[in-house]
């Protein structure tokens, strides 16, 4: 694995903070401290089955070699994020049980490639097709993803019991079979998968809408995935090419269902910023700034309804660039430092003065995101975690708007104008001598 001099060091320093005793935690304090999803992210097994847990500093440490690992892994383009950390985990928890591990980085490097390599593998998949049927035609192929007509012998021969197969036909029967063989990870593979199937339909309903006469307008194909099918469905399967041991995929939304209890029915009602937000979407006042929060609670909304990373992060921006967005110049600039000035001087303080620089820096780095999605047709790029960051801010953003403006802020440009007032003194506070 070539790595640069510099990032091989840093590497070094990392994994010999993570042998040291200080980089773990003792279980009972991470079971106390920590709630269940952070304790998850933080244990690391041994191969006896000991569980570990990183301490603050131990996981800063082990976050930067897992993102070391992903830019320089040579099986990393089969992979994704979540596999690497796996593997990194598991190189990590076998050092943990050797009396004298060895602090060699690019050692610890080829063993977290030996785990990664282990769950590449050859699979085919399968998902059914909706908007479009066969007349006379068997098969057709869109280079190695092939749309084709339902088959139940090809479930019978994937190894599984007569159930399994039995309700995957009952639930796959109808439409057609969009098919592809991919390699890599399972979680990389599916991903592909889908990728390619988006590109395969969207090729196809380019070509229809070229000769119908309503265009695109006529043509909806519907490949069955998350947020794209009827819930509950057996939507696609799979099975490796080498063990053919199926596996049925159920389409059902990954949400929870929030509980409202009296507690909120109560709770809700007394507090300031929800009856501002109430008067203000639902008074009828057309304001500048009031109109601007109608337009992020919209967009709010509409956000929180999709089911693509890349759309929700996009949407949650519009969210907020409805209360920044005044004009077409330094538009970024703008978003920044207002951003930034709400959450750290606003009412709610959602945010610490001192961490103003970091706050700015990963504001910037959020909307960069955007911008590529918006302006650059990218995609796979955005996180579940980039998506709830820029929706907790839209969310602060529209209870700091609402307090401006029950205190007179009826326009964007008084509010920016507030928002340079506080930015100004906080450039002065900086100026001044220690």
């Amino acid at each position: 694995m070539d790595m640069p001099a510099k990032k091989r060091r840093t590497s070094e320093l990392d994994l010999s903070v993570l042998l040291k005793q200080t980089a773990l935690m003792p279980k009972i304090q991470a079971y106390k401290t920590l709630d269940f999803l952070e304790t998850l992210r933080r244990e690391i097994r041994t191969p006896c089955g000991h569980s570990l847990y990183l301490s603050d500093q131990g996981l800063e440490s082990f976050l930067r070699l897992s993102d070391m690992a992903e830019e320089f892994l040579p099986s990393r383009s089969k992979l994704e994020s979540q596999d690497i950390c796996v593997a990194c985990k598991e190189a990590l928890g076998r050092l943990y049980e050797q009396d004298a591990p060895s602090r060699e980085i690019m050692s610890y490097f080829a063993t977290v490639e030996a785990i990664a390599k282990e769950s590449i593998n050859i699979h085919r998949f399968y998902t059914s097709l909706a908007g479009l049927e066969f007349d006379g035609v068997d098969e057709f192929s869109i280079g190695y993803v092939s749309i084709q007509k339902p088959d139940l012998e090809v479930l019978k021969s994937c190894v599984a019991n007569d159930d399994l197969v039995n309700s995957t036909w009952e639930q796959m029967q109808q439409g057609l079979w969009v098919t592809a063989e991919v390699t890599g990870s399972l979680e990389y593979a599916e991903r592909r998968f889908f990728d390619d199937v988006k590109i395969a339909c969207g090729l196809l309903a380019v070509s229809f809408t070229t000769v119908l006469e309503r265009g695109g307008a006529a043509v909806r194909l519907v490949p069955s995935m998350d947020g794209r099918f009827r819930p509950g469905a057996v939507s696609w399967f799979s099975y490796p090419a080498v063990s053919k041991v199926l596996r049925t995929t159920t389409n059902v939304m990954g949400f929870d269902r929030l509980t409202f209890d009296e507690r909120h029915k109560s709770g809700l009602p007394s507090c300031s910023w929800y009856q501002d937000l109430v008067r203000i979407v639902q008074d009828g006042k057309e304001t500048d700034a009031e109109l601007a929060v109608r337009r992020g609670i919209y967009w709010f909304f509409d956000a929180q309804t999709d089911t693509s990373p890349e759309m929700q992060l996009v949407k949650f921006w519009s969210s907020i660039e409805c209360i920044f967005s005044i004009g077409k110049e330094d538009t970024t600039k703008k978003i920044k430092r207002g951003l930034a000035a709400l959450l750290t001087y606003g009412r709610y303080s959602f945010s610490d003065t001192k961490n103003w620089d970091r706050l700015e820096s990963e504001v910037g780095r959020l909307y960069d995101l955007r911008c590529g999605a918006v302006h650059d047709a990218m995609h796979n790029h955005v996180m579940v975690g980039h998506v709830t960051t820029v929706s907790k801010w839209a969310a602060w953003v529209m209870l700091e708007v609402a307090q401006l403006v029950t205190d007179g802020f009826d326009t964007r440009v008084k509010i920016k104008a507030e928002i340079d007032r506080v930015c100004g003194l906080r450039l002065a506070d900086l100026a001044k001598p220690d």
